[in-house]
């Protein structure tokens, strides 16, 4: 099963802006603001744990040995399947 994908935006705290964190350490965080999902053109924007503290291996935990090529796949809240590549890492 998927994690599920739920909207999340950025908070501004003491002037600086931060990314609001996903909910639950088993869901992906996507930021709206930067791109819709599926559209071409945009950067889209997705956050979760790669491990948390008592609940163990995140969403994204097998994204620390991604390389450029690689593919992720998400499906959205239509039933569309939509695929992308990474593109680099820090």
């Amino acid at each position: 099963m998927s994690p599920p994908i739920e909207p999340r935006h950025t908070v501004v705290v003491g002037g600086k802006e931060f990314f609001d964190v996903p909910t639950h350490p088993s869901r992906v965080a996507w930021y709206d603001q930067f791109g819709t999902l599926g559209r071409q053109g945009s950067t889209t924007l997705m956050a979760a744990h790669i491990n948390y503290l008592g609940y163990g291996a995140g969403p994204f935990a097998k994204l620390t040995s991604a390389v450029v090529g690689d593919t992720l796949t998400v499906t959205d809240t239509q039933g569309r399947t939509l695929t992308y590549s990474v593109q680099g890492s820090r």
